[in-house]
């Protein structure tokens, strides 16, 4: 089996000892080399890059909280595999795949894996209800950490994936619409915890700006696509 620092996953030196000191390595082994490599067939915006952002983030809104890093990494590698269906109801599904693994049973209680499950299907952005248990709320939080260059960038794969007849101009029209609905003032991407604020949010702030302005999202949109 590889090590963490074999995969080469961009994760730093102190995640990395967080995992190691709190995970059992079988478990490590399993997400890492087994469930991970999922990702590899989904659209890039939301592939393993990602989902080693969601990690980093969740285990630093962890320090804060009286929780088990064990279940907080799972949560974190599990709460996008229900993509390899749909996306409408990808939550749900991850959910589901996370409760039929039998194999998380060697690590985990039942109660454990219901709390797990639960925090999958509470992270996506539209649902309108609060998550129902501290792993929700953090998986919740952890997947909003974003710029507005991985907006566009993520935005963009998943419009060319999903959408291909859209020309260029198209698909601008349709990635300015979609982050201005979740990410712009008012947005429906919302964060819990208090400490997302130090955390997560600086970046959305920034974000908002050049959302806010058709000149000013235009370049860095087409600076990023295109290298203008």
């Amino acid at each position: 089996m590889h090590t963490l620092k074999d995969l080469n996953l961009h994760l730093s030196t102190e995640d990395i000892a967080i995992i190691e000191s709190s995970v059992p390595e079988t478990l490590i082994n399993y997400l890492f080399n087994e469930v991970l490599n999922n990702y590899l067939s989904f659209d890039k915006g939301h592939g393993i890059n990602h989902i080693m952002t969601v990690i980093k983030s969740s285990l630093k809104l962890s320090s804060y909280y009286s929780v088990k890093i064990p279940m907080v990494l799972t949560v974190a590698i599990y709460h996008d595999l229900g993509l390899k269906f749909d996306r409408a109801k990808h939550h749900i599904h991850s959910k589901e795949l996370l409760l039929q693994d039998k194999k998380l049973e060697t690590w985990f209680s039942p109660e454990e894996i219901f709390i797990m499950g639960d925090a999958c299907e509470d992270h996506r952005a539209s649902n309108s209800y609060k998550p129902r248990n501290i792993y929700g709320l953090i998986i919740s939080d952890a997947d909003r950490t974003t710029d507005i260059d991985d907006m566009i960038t993520r935005c963009y794969n998943y419009s060319k994936k999903h959408f291909p007849d859209l020309d260029e101009e198209e698909t601008y029209n349709r990635v300015k619409s979609h982050l201005r609905e979740k990410y712009g003032d008012g947005g429906y991407a919302k964060l819990y915890l208090p400490e997302s604020e130090k955390i997560i949010m600086d970046p959305i702030y920034s974000a908002r700006k050049i959302l806010s302005n058709d000149d000013d999202f235009y370049k860095v949109y087409h600076k990023k696509i295109f290298g203008e």
